[in-house]
């Protein structure tokens, strides 16, 4: 299966090494970022449709690219304890992520906040909908997220907080951090149809 194929229906597993994601704090005048590889997890495709999404990413993986804020993070995280976050896709009343196969651009859909669609090209991904995040904390947090991209690679974004997500907001280099996080996570899926694809 190639990137100007259909998607066929089934369930995709993701690529660790290529899958991975980006966490982005302010403090004035500051940002700080965090980013890591090594997401683990599937898609569901039926029909038309993505119609299924779990995510999971152990924290310990953030690197901040510094070996001080590395240091702050892994302490407010509590790297010792391998934390893992995981993230759900939401449906509501039925409603799935549109992939497009390459016909006229259709009319957006009426109703729907949680479809939108792109047929300018093959197996391509323009969507909202809504996740649901397990934090390490026990907390539960839902989020608005945006998806675009093409087969095999796709771009899923969202912002939460840090009290969402069960933590206050921390001091990092003396600042405090405002209590708004940005994710955007690169989902990469096997294109191996013999081993990262099942019914």
């Amino acid at each position: 299966m190639t990137g100007e194929q259909d998607l066929e229906v089934g369930v995709y597993r993701l690529v660790p090494a290529k899958s991975s994601v980006r966490v982005t704090a302010r403090a004035p005048a500051h940002t700080f970022q965090a980013e890591g590889s090594g997401l683990s997890g599937m898609v569901r495709v039926e029909q038309e449709g993505l119609t299924e999404l779990e995510v999971d990413f152990p924290l310990a993986r953030l690197d901040a690219k510094d070996a001080l804020k590395n240091h702050e993070l892994g302490r407010f995280l509590s790297f010792n304890s391998a934390p893992i976050a995981r993230a759900t896709l939401r449906g509501t009343r039925g409603e799935r992520l549109s992939f497009s196969r390459a016909l006229p651009r259709p009319a957006p859909a009426s109703g729907s906040e949680n479809l939108a669609r792109n047929a300018s090209e093959s197996g391509y991904l323009d969507g909202s909908g809504e996740v649901l995040i397990a934090s390490p904390t026990g907390r539960m947090a839902l989020a608005k997220v945006q998806f675009t991209g093409r087969y095999p690679a796709f771009r899923a974004s969202f912002e939460t907080s840090f009290s969402a997500l069960g933590y206050s907001p921390p001091k990092l280099l003396f600042l405090k951090v405002q209590d708004r996080l940005g994710v955007e996570i690169k989902l990469v899926v096997s294109e191996d149809d013999s081993g990262g694809r099942g019914s």
